[in-house]
């Protein structure tokens, strides 16, 4: 019985710490989508405003 026990206490702690660096690697990758995104949006924002002084020169 106690080692039936272990081996559920064992395989929660292994899907509890697979779960965690599960999540980390999603918010990992999440965070550097997210700067990406930014990053693109900064550089669409400078040619436009690069355009736009162009135009306006």
């Amino acid at each position: 019985m106690l080692h039936c026990c272990v081996d559920i206490f064992g395989l929660v702690s292994w899907i509890f710490s697979w779960f965690v660096y599960v999540s980390r690697v999603g918010v990992t990758f999440y965070c550097s989508m997210q700067s990406f995104y930014c990053f693109m949006q900064l550089y669409l924002c400078g040619i436009q405003v690069l355009l736009c002084s162009a135009m306006a020169a």
